[in-house]
């Protein structure tokens, strides 16, 4: 991720987006932590699933630290 310092030249449309993407990777963690519901699915299906969604977490982590590079 990138330094703290390079928020200090994100434009206002940057840091809204970023806030988007940040709350999108915080739905997929608590599809992973499943706020105490089953998953209904299987082991097998479950750790796709968990998988599937850790690789979409990571996919928005790195297109937060992607604006922020742009923002240099």
């Amino acid at each position: 991720m990138s330094n703290i310092n390079s928020f200090k030249s994100l434009s206002l449309d940057t840091i809204d987006e970023i806030n988007k993407l940040t709350e999108q990777a915080k739905s997929l963690i608590q599809i992973v932590l499943n706020d105490g519901h089953d998953l209904s699915c299987g082991f097998v299906s479950s750790q796709k699933v968990i998988t599937g969604t850790l690789w979409a977490a990571l996919d928005i982590v790195y297109q937060i630290d992607n604006h922020i590079s742009n923002a240099k």
